[in-house]
């Protein structure tokens, strides 16, 4: 349904379609349908690539309607910082109500955005950050990402490389 409610009372599934015939680039993952987590209502298909045409090897998460038309906000990430991994990890700031987006890269770098809604265009990260291993002890910065980012509402979770160590990471988002 377009209002992204049950007609029946039952479950509701968004199909994003026909998106990287569409936008270009390496697909990185698959599309995501996110709605306000105060709210419920559905705002946006977050849709990420890497190397879209015309960027100069930068990265772009787009975000669609569920009809897969443009909604005119996308997300960047310049090429020096790496390659998106994975899928962006969207959620809502239970106490702003801002809706946020995630993201990581292979050279070890966060970002996080407020989606200001349609029409936006380009949208400056809210902060950006190479990861620290332990930034209280003044230790290495990481070398990678190397799966998407997941998060408990307070820290984003995500595994990552230093040298040939695998290890689990969690940095904190919120209080």
């Amino acid at each position: 349904p377009s209002d992204g409610l049950s007609d029946g009372g039952g479950a509701v599934v968004d199909w994003a379609f026909s998106i990287q015939a569409r936008l270009g680039g390496a697909h990185e993952g698959f599309a995501q349908a996110a709605y306000d987590l105060n709210t419920f209502a559905f705002y946006a298909i977050y849709s990420a690539f890497r190397n879209p045409p015309g960027l100069g090897g930068a990265d772009r998460i787009y975000s669609r309607l569920t009809d897969g038309a443009d909604r005119g906000t996308w997300f960047d990430i310049p090429a020096a910082n790496g390659d998106i991994v994975g899928i962006p990890w969207w959620d809502t700031d239970l106490l702003t109500g801002e809706r946020v987006l995630f993201a990581g890269t292979s050279a070890g770098w966060i970002y996080q955005w407020i989606d200001p809604g349609p029409g936006a265009g380009a949208v400056a990260p809210a902060w950006s950050r190479r990861v620290d291993e332990d930034p209280g002890a003044g230790s290495t910065l990481i070398d990678e990402i190397t799966s998407p980012l997941i998060s408990d509402g307070t820290k984003l979770y995500f595994g990552g490389r230093i040298g040939g160590a695998f290890k689990v990471y969690g940095i904190r988002i919120a209080d």
